[in-house]
């Protein structure tokens, strides 16, 4: 009798790892499936970065040649609103 109950016993912890060992497996699976796309996400945002700090550049230097276009047209202003003045 004591052997049958240690029998149904171990089958049950046997049937509790089987249970385990796949849920671990499935844990596995989702945690890997995860780091990839935490890798891919990772590169998307180094990307991005890089595309950002291009345009900031990009844009910074545009602003810088717009400012330099609106001087030269105060200038030519103030040189024409003198030219007007003397004649």
């Amino acid at each position: 009798m004591v052997c049958l109950e240690k029998d149904k016993q171990f089958q049950q912890l046997k049937k509790y790892t089987d249970e385990v060992k796949f849920d671990l497996s499935e844990v596995k699976e989702a945690y890997d499936t995860l780091a990839r796309s935490i890798k891919i996400i990772q590169k998307e945002s180094l990307e991005n970065d890089k595309a950002t700090n291009l345009l900031k550049a990009t844009v910074m230097d545009k602003q810088m040649e717009i400012d330099i276009l609106l001087d030269k047209i105060a200038s030519l202003k103030n040189k024409l609103e003198l030219m007007r003045i003397e004649t």
